[in-house]
């Protein structure tokens, strides 16, 4: 399942997650009922960018909204 199209804006990607784990709520709920051992994850792609260091962090209110379905939060990062 596609939570966001974007591809290049983190930060994007994070509001468009939270607006997911928001309204499909009930959705969620019922999903992890149906089936427990479910591993359910967000994956956020980033391009590399070349800099000395890069950091993406994840706004307390997303890592809440994951934690309370038990959703995974991960960043895989593609060379450009």
């Amino acid at each position: 399942m596609t939570v966001s199209d974007e591809d290049e804006n983190f930060q994007k990607q994070i509001s468009e997650a939270i607006e997911f784990l928001s309204e499909d709520e009930c959705n969620l709920s019922e999903l992890i009922t149906v089936n427990e051992h479910l591993d359910l994850c967000l994956d956020f792609g980033v391009w590399l960018n070349i800099a000395p260091a890069q950091s993406y962090s994840f706004p307390i209110e997303l890592v809440s909204l994951a934690a309370k379905y038990g959703v995974s939060l991960e960043v895989t990062i593609y060379a450009a």
